[in-house]
């Protein structure tokens, strides 16, 4: 007898092949047959009128620490993602050491969250993950970042040939424990000093293995050409998979360079190139607030940064290479403007900030931008989140609809909901870009956050509906499932998740969240 039968629902087994009526029999954590007829099973699920799909892989988030909590992965299991990957933008809690553990983790608190101590490496890392059990399947890569800080710290130079070397070795060591591949965050410290050097005998050393590399951009406004052309020559010379994490184009001026970095997508995969992107569906971004300072401010990590910010020399500096740029710097101040940077979370949890604009903050202060975010930044000890409006809609719109492209929410875990993207991605692509602007198919989407992505990133036995696979599986009515966080309410879950299947497990029947956690690692 089945543990469980899904029957009469409309399948769509994440191939992005067209939809057909049947079954899907489940026992144990497997997937046994789909497409058959009826038969006893322990539970029936009746799907009539309903999707039954893959539970849906994110491709880019950021809960390498959330994982364990089911009350922070709530919203990920309500919108029916089953599996995330995680390290993303060169963060990770490993491999730390006792020298590198607090300010690591101080930095990346605004991303993955709070934690008093990581992890030497990914073994005792996924020890961890195991003995507290997680909410969702968990994929994680090596963060470049604290990688980079064991073997250089924070020195804004370029690795010597000796510490490359050992870098290489301890990536080495990782991927042979099991992380999936590794992830750069050029845009932020200490991915912000590495050169294209260290990129490309990292990426060798993934290539060997045939892992991923996922790369947030070193710039994503005035460089974007140039930062997508890097990671192109990169996977062209190394042979490694790349991913482009978080595809956007921030800064008005540079509004439909999609156009252009699409182009060049197409035309290197054309080559042979192995390059892959992912994208939310929203206009907005979400980072600490750190990321708008100039790079040397953080050379010798996050608490000397706080004394400082407090120098006037400093201040005076910073404002010079905010008007005047540094070469190879995302400048986001300049590109987006005080106006397009809104307050969204502080340490402090302080309600006079939240929700208002940079330019906002420093008006009711009777003072100016910069020195109000100083300000800010200091008391709150760097604990401070912004969001960026620095996108247009055809952007993203464009983006999100390429063959390349597959869907990540780029889910933020610090304290407090900041950017609806986390509890909504998943459920607006199907309100929106498949029930109301009809812009994709629902087999198509459903491959974009199913089958597309497990390829992608060499997931095995997920995100197709087959036998023999994992049993992750989804039903609910295509009308009915939606998202509802939006950037007033961002901790709002979508609604509509009728079921959710995970290794077999029913971790959502009926709507109703289970109170066990049913992931893996």
């Amino acid at each position: 007898m089945l543990d469980i039968q899904i029957r009469n629902g409309i399948i769509y087994d994440g191939t992005g092949g067209a939809p057909y009526r049947g079954c899907v029999d489940i026992l144990g954590d497997r997937i046994v047959s789909v497409g058959q007829g009826d038969r006893e099973a322990g539970i029936v699920i009746d799907a009539a009128g309903k999707c039954v799909c893959p539970g849906f892989v994110d491709a880019h988030s950021h809960c390498d620490l959330a994982a364990v909590s089911l009350r922070e992965m709530e919203g990920c299991l309500r919108q029916g993602v089953t599996s995330c990957v995680a390290g993303n933008c060169g963060f990770s809690p490993f491999p730390l050491t006792k020298q590198t553990n607090k300010s690591v983790l101080h930095y990346s608190e605004g991303i993955l969250g709070s934690s008093s101590w990581g992890y030497e490496d990914f073994c005792s890392y996924r020890q961890m993950l195991k003995r507290e059990k997680t909410a969702v399947n968990v994929i994680s890569l090596v963060g470049h970042g604290p990688l980079h800080i064991k073997h250089l710290g924070y020195a804004r130079r370029e690795a010597s040939r000796r510490e490359l070397l050992a870098m290489c070795e301890e990536l080495e060591q990782l991927l042979e424990q099991g992380a999936a591949g590794l992830s750069f965050g050029l845009i932020y410290v200490p991915g912000v000093y590495t050169g294209e050097q260290e990129v490309r005998a990292l990426a060798e050393v993934l290539a060997r293995r045939d892992r991923i590399l996922a790369v947030h951009l070193r710039n994503e406004g005035a460089g974007l050409l140039q930062s997508v052309e890097e990671m192109l020559r990169v996977a062209e010379m190394t042979g490694v998979r790349v991913q482009l994490s978080h595809h956007k184009v921030m800064g008005e001026a540079y509004w439909g360079r999609s156009v252009q970095t699409l182009a060049k997508v197409r035309e290197a995969k054309e080559r042979g190139i192995r390059v892959f992107l992912d994208v939310y569906p929203y206009t907005a971004a979400c980072s600490t607030a750190m990321v708008l300072l100039p790079p040397w401010v953080l050379e010798h990590g996050t608490q000397e940064a706080m004394e400082i910010l407090q120098q006037e020399a400093a201040y005076e500096r910073i404002a010079g290479d905010l008007q005047d740029g540094i070469l190879g710097w995302e400048n986001l101040v300049k590109s987006c403007g005080y106006d397009r940077l809104v307050v969204v979370r502080t340490g402090s949890r302080d309600g006079t900030v939240q929700g208002k604009t940079l330019r906002q903050v420093a008006k009711e202060r009777g003072t100016e931008p910069l020195r109000s975010l100083l300000e800010l930044l200091v008391r709150e000890q760097g604990e401070v989140n912004v969001k960026i409006m620095g996108m247009c809609a055809q952007d993203v719109q464009r983006i999100l609809l390429d063959e390349a492209a597959v869907i990540g929410s780029d889910g933020l875990y610090a304290p407090g909901a900041t950017h609806p993207r986390k509890n909504g991605t998943f459920g607006r692509i199907i309100r929106d870009f498949v029930g109301e602007q009809k812009l994709l198919p629902m087999e198509k989407a459903i491959w974009k956050m199913t089958g597309r992505t497990a390829e992608i990133f060499g997931i095995s036995h997920r995100g197709v509906l087959k036998t023999g696979n994992f049993a992750d599986v989804l039903a609910f009515h295509p009308e009915k499932f939606r998202d509802r966080a939006d950037y007033e309410h961002p901790e709002r879950f979508a609604v509509g998740m009728d079921e959710v299947i995970l290794n077999g497990k029913l971790a959502i029947r009926e709507g109703i969240l289970s109170n066990n956690k049913y992931g893996c690692v």
